[in-house]
């Protein structure tokens, strides 16, 4: 059994809370739980503190000067199984449970050459491409990420 360590921690807690609306440290809790990591509330409150997470109206906030924002590559890396192609403009991609908004929407926020655009379920992300040869392209990208 692997342990992860309290970086890699932190920066998935700042992945969701940066991507996703956490209201409670128990929502945290679960969301950590979804992605392997074998957390309590006593250790998120801390990582909170730690991390100068505010909680606002909205929910839970990053601090307006965490530099953190991961790359679309670091959260397919983190999140994803695998890919196919689906006919010429269309890729598959399949990621942890839950995990799939997270990854269009950080598709989506940056630019990546030949996506049209992405629609994500619970745990799969169609993305739709501009040409064959971009999205076999991108197949192959992705595939040396996962």
């Amino acid at each position: 059994m692997s342990m992860q360590s309290k970086e890699q921690r932190h920066e998935v807690i700042v992945e969701l809370i940066g991507s996703s609306r956490i209201e409670t440290q128990a929502d945290l809790v679960n969301q950590m739980k979804q992605r392997g990591f074998k957390v309590t509330q006593t250790t998120i409150s801390r990582d909170i503190e730690s991390l100068h997470i505010v909680k606002g109206p909205k929910g839970y906030e990053l601090p307006s000067d965490m530099s953190f924002a991961p790359s679309w590559e670091q959260v397919v890396k983190v999140h994803c199984k695998s890919i196919d192609g689906a006919g010429d403009h269309l890729l598959v991609l399949k990621t942890s449970e839950s995990a799939a908004q997270m990854v269009a929407t950080e598709m989506d926020r940056n630019p990546i050459e030949g996506v049209v655009g992405t629609l994500a379920g619970i745990d799969t992300v169609f993305i739709a491409m501009e040409s064959k040869l971009l999205t076999q392209k991108l197949l192959l990208k992705i595939r040396q990420l996962l």
